[in-house]
């Protein structure tokens, strides 16, 4: 059984199911793709190919069951007894929230939201000017999209330009498509103004990458204020890995969890990849791992024969 139908998911089904292997997969959404269809606009990924890759993966014999999700210890004990191992890929689907904002206010969205409502067709409805804040390739597909729905855009990063998490190339586009960009900068507050909109209270800081993806420090540059004026304010610095939904018996390594060089987790017969086990963030790694936990399933299953 696959458990998460996005990119290292739909991966380990097509490499075990290649090697003779009947494949169960559950997603919980309604399409499989994951961060393929919900988090990658199509401009970037065409639906057209996606789904036509899905087909054929699907067409090899994998049984599928969308809307179908998996939660607690209880659902993924059931799993276990039906099936001879189980690869879990559930992605991070946390989002990081400042703690500057109130995510209860209308004006205040998630990047991860913003982008599966745009990339279904449904944008939430925000106003006119978005500052996006982010550095990341999803904070710049959250705010390329915003662009093409109509929005004036600025994109508050935390980083220099060079420093930033997304590519270089991504950052040449976006400036090219009209989107104003505010590197090495912070949000420090909001004031709502009636119907003048918001007021984005900021200030520049110098900004020094950690050793790990993630990690960083920060110095605020004094005297460096200045506000940006928006009507709404998207969130886009990252997300982590809910590992509550699988129960207890699970060990965990810095926020993810934790599997061994064959992808085994703590739990007997049990593997796991993607953006649940790594920090990477690569689509390209993700079907990577999916890859390598299916041919140690394999292994596994034929020393067990």
């Amino acid at each position: 059984a696959i458990v998460g139908g996005g990119p290292s998911g739909l991966s380990a089904a097509y490499q075990l199911r290649r090697m003779g292997y009947a494949v169960t997969l559950y997603e919980a959404r309604a399409e499989l793709g994951g961060l393929m269809r919900y988090g990658i606009p199509a401009y970037r990924l065409s639906r057209e190919v996606l789904d036509g890759e899905i087909a054929r993966i699907v067409a090899m014999g994998v049984t599928v069951h969308c809307n179908h999700r998996i939660d607690g210890a209880e659902g993924f004990r059931h799993l276990r007894e039906q099936h001879d191992a189980l690869y879990v890929a559930l992605g991070a689907a946390r989002n990081k929230r400042l703690p500057t904002l109130d995510y209860s206010q209308p004006w205040v969205c998630d990047g991860a939201t913003f982008l599966a409502s745009a990339n279904a067709g449904q944008p939430v409805a925000l106003g006119k000017r978005l500052v996006v804040i982010g550095g990341g390739s999803a904070a710049l597909d959250a705010a390329r999209s915003a662009r093409r729905l109509g929005h004036e855009v600025t994109l508050l990063a935390l980083e220099q330009r060079a420093q930033m998490p997304a590519q270089a190339e991504e950052v040449i586009e976006a400036l090219e498509e009209g989107i104003t960009l505010v590197d090495g900068a912070r949000l420090d507050g909001v004031t709502e103004q009636g119907a003048a909109g918001l007021s984005l209270a900021c200030s520049r800081v110098a900004f020094v990458p950690g050793a790990q993806r993630g990690q960083f420090t920060l110095t605020p540059i004094d005297g460096s204020g200045f506000a940006l004026a928006a009507d709404a304010i998207v969130t886009s610095i990252g997300q982590d890995p809910e590992l509550s939904v699988l129960g207890e018996g699970f060990a965990a390594a810095g926020g993810l969890l934790k599997t061994d060089a064959q992808l085994a987790t703590s739990a007997d017969g049990v593997y796991a990849g993607g953006d649940l086990t790594s920090m990477a963030r690569f689509v390209t790694e993700a079907i990577g791992m999916g890859k390598r936990a299916a041919q140690a399933i394999a292994r596994a299953l034929q020393q067990r024969a």
